[in-house]
């Protein structure tokens, strides 16, 4: 009678079995990521385009206010930049990816509907501020974090 060699153990095991934990530090990244998308995606779509006012009068919203909200984003690098540094950068831009792409979608509404003035890039400021502010968040949890006191002193 043949006895089959045992199994050799998964990948999980025989690394300890944290391979299920790897990815958990970049969860806020993933989190960042999904709410500037989120923002983005409603922002675009609640916008009303090219609106007749009357009297040869138009009004032109390619990206309504919604992204504003957007401006909210940079206090989760800033968070995080407390416990992971180098998660909070990437954090950070993944907060200002999609409004990169928000902003070429905004200039490119412009451009097709013929209403541009050349104008419309400045909406490329926003994701630019949006990691400005990200970084400056993330240079003050850094400066203020109880670790970089304690290593101060020491």
């Amino acid at each position: 009678m043949d006895v089959l060699p045992a199994a050799p153990p998964p990948p999980a095991a025989r690394a300890g079995g944290k391979t299920s934990q790897r990815w958990l530090p970049w969860l806020p990244v993933l989190v960042a990521l999904a709410l500037s998308t989120a923002i983005s995606v409603l922002a675009l779509s609640t916008a009303s385009g090219v609106t007749y006012l009357g009297d040869s009068s138009y009004d032109t919203e390619f990206v309504s206010g919604w992204w504003g909200l957007a401006w909210f984003l940079p206090l989760l690098p800033g968070v995080t930049a407390w416990f992971r540094p180098l998660v909070a950068a990437w954090q950070g831009l993944a907060v200002a990816g999609p409004q990169v792409v928000t902003a070429a979608i905004v200039v490119n509404r412009y451009r097709v509907s013929d209403w541009g003035d050349g104008l419309e890039f400045l909406s490329f400021l926003m994701p630019l501020g949006l990691v400005a502010v990200s970084a400056v968040l993330i240079a003050a949890a850094l400066i203020f974090s109880p670790r970089s006191r304690a290593a101060r002193r020491a």
